[in-house]
């Protein structure tokens, strides 16, 4: 029998596995961005400007809106385990590397991250106490997420990257579909 020239009758196969774990975390990354974006907003739609906030009296003050600084930033820790996670499943260097430097930033705003109530686990993940950060002094937690200068931005660049490595990857996969005859 005749010898086939690989290059040109071989077809590549995606490795379905590959590319599912660089879609997911290209949407958890992804997800994670989008968080930040919501905590690190500044000005009039910033959730760190004050508002006139009503109780369940009917009470109208000019205060933080608690819920919404609690929901947008365990929306982040939610997003952050997801991207971390997303990261240690996929087998792009570049995403694990991106990974890696956020567990460090982390783990080094480790006391100040736990003296507003988000805690981060022997296991590297991100949890919050809503109680504890809701009692928290809010300019504190503004400092850590909020502003292109605070942790929360850091991680936002960190989520980034790693959907713009990922996308790469994707891009980088889906073309080397295609046989040298197209």
């Amino acid at each position: 029998t005749p010898s086939t020239d690989s290059a040109d009758t071989k077809t590549t196969t995606v490795d379905s596995t590959t590319k599912n774990a660089l879609s997911t975390l290209k949407s958890k990354s992804g997800s994670l961005s989008s968080a930040t974006d919501k905590l690190t907003t500044t000005g009039s739609d910033s959730l760190f400007t004050k508002k006139d906030i009503t109780d369940d009296t009917g009470t109208v003050t000019n205060d933080y809106d608690r819920d919404a600084i609690y929901s947008a930033v365990n929306s982040f820790a939610k997003s952050y385990n997801d991207t971390i996670d997303a990261a240690a499943d996929s087998s792009n260097s570049t995403a694990k590397s991106i990974a890696s430097n956020m567990s460090s930033m982390t783990d080094t705003m480790k006391n100040a991250l736990s003296k507003v109530g988000v805690s981060i686990g022997s296991d590297g993940t991100m949890s919050v106490d809503e109680d504890k950060l809701k009692a928290a002094d809010v300019k504190s937690v503004k400092a850590l997420f909020n502003g292109q200068s605070s942790y929360a931005a850091q991680i936002g660049k960190y989520a980034s990257q790693m959907t713009a490595a990922s996308t790469n990857a994707l891009t980088s996969l889906m073309g080397s579909t295609y046989s040298g005859s197209g």
